[in-house]
């Protein structure tokens, strides 16, 4: 459940951080963890064989979080990536949840935005931090943010629901015109009388309006169905966000959407799966895991030659991350299957074939 909010957290913003506290006796987190250096022959960060446990974790998005260093050795693995954080935490004292602070530490909503939050800045090392950005383009820090291309359609929405929430109160109620009647001449509105009584009117229970040489009438109420708009507006965000409309509207749409819809949906969740979580947030987290000495490292896979002779090497640990098939057959649609084989094999043996 870490990794999911870890994963949600880092696309609200351009990127976002997952924090392992480890028991490596550094009361300084900007230090790295004991026992890691570089190997640059390898070209890679190994564990000296000191083991330590992750005793906690958290996950923070980036208004949170502020990269101050960033790796310059142009002959390190990690040439251009963040080398130190300044993480912002809560105060455990403080009623304000973590998501109402701005990334100078600074508290949303009571008392202004420049009231100071009860909150700590520290300073972190990147050995004690997964990194996580999503739909990145030609950095390997920043993404671009999930709903940054449908975020003034979600803004349009917010209108419309807002704006039609309005128009049909006021609807309920659209207003009086006090005509003078015909004949009472050049008469003077008593506007204190008429104010009395639309009040007793509005606000009590009185269902009627005793008014003197005044006709009262009703304005016709200017009510418009905001449905085009907003499925509109939503088959908008599905275009550009590349999900099935049915899907996207919910569990109670997406059971009445198409088969074909839900396969071509899975195919893009399994495509996520696999070019994005595997190697950059399951992976990341458990490599680090193993830096750390948290986990042991598994056993390099052997080298073997091809039937060309040529060499088969797959670097890295030997672990393997499995996805299941999401569009694999239920069990109603492999029993449908055996039904239609069965007849037809049936059909075909009892016709003498």
């Amino acid at each position: 459940h870490y990794l999911q909010r870890a994963d949600t957290l880092s696309g609200i913003g351009r990127f976002g951080i997952m924090l392992l506290g480890v028991n490596d006796g550094q009361a300084d987190l900007s230090k790295p963890v004991a026992g890691i250096k570089y190997d640059r022959r390898k070209a890679e960060y190994v564990n000296t064989g000191t083991p330590h446990n992750v005793l906690y974790l958290r996950v923070f998005p980036e208004n949170l979080v502020e990269i101050t260093q960033s790796e310059s050795d142009i002959g390190n693995v990690r040439y251009g990536h963040p080398t130190l954080y300044n993480i912002t935490f809560a105060d455990p004292n403080e009623t304000n949840t973590l998501d109402e602070f701005n990334s100078d530490g600074t508290q949303r909503g009571q008392g202004g935005p420049n009231q100071k939050a009860n909150a700590v800045r520290t300073a972190v090392h990147w050995t004690r931090v997964v990194h996580l950005a999503d739909n990145r383009a030609s950095s390997e820090v920043l993404g671009i943010p999930r709903m940054e291309q449908v975020g003034r359609r979600i803004y349009d929405i917010r209108k419309i629901l807002g704006g039609s929430a309005e128009m049909f109160w006021k609807g309920g109620f659209p207003g009086l015109s006090f005509e003078i009647m015909p004949g009472v001449g050049d008469g003077e509105l008593d506007e204190a009388a008429l104010k009395e009584q639309l009040k007793l009117y509005q606000n009590g229970l009185q269902r009627f309006l005793a008014l003197v040489g005044v006709t009262a009438k009703s304005l016709s109420p200017q009510v418009a169905d905001p449905t085009p708009n907003y499925e509109t507006l939503i088959q908008d965000i599905a275009i550009t966000l590349g999900i099935p409309k049915r899907v996207l509207m919910g569990s109670e749409e997406a059971k009445l959407a198409s088969s074909q819809d839900i396969k071509t949906w899975n195919k893009r969740l399994m495509r996520r799966c696999e070019k994005y979580l595997t190697p950059m947030v399951i992976r990341p987290f458990v490599d680090r895991l193993i830096m750390v000495g948290a986990l042991p490292a598994p056993a390099k896979k052997s080298t073997k030659k091809s039937k060309k002779g040529g060499e088969l090497i797959e670097k890295g640990p030997g672990y393997e991350v499995q996805w299941p098939n999401l569009n694999q057959s239920s069990d109603d649609e492999k029993a449908k299957v055996a039904l239609t084989f069965t007849q037809a094999m049936s059909a075909y043996t009892g016709g003498g074939v």
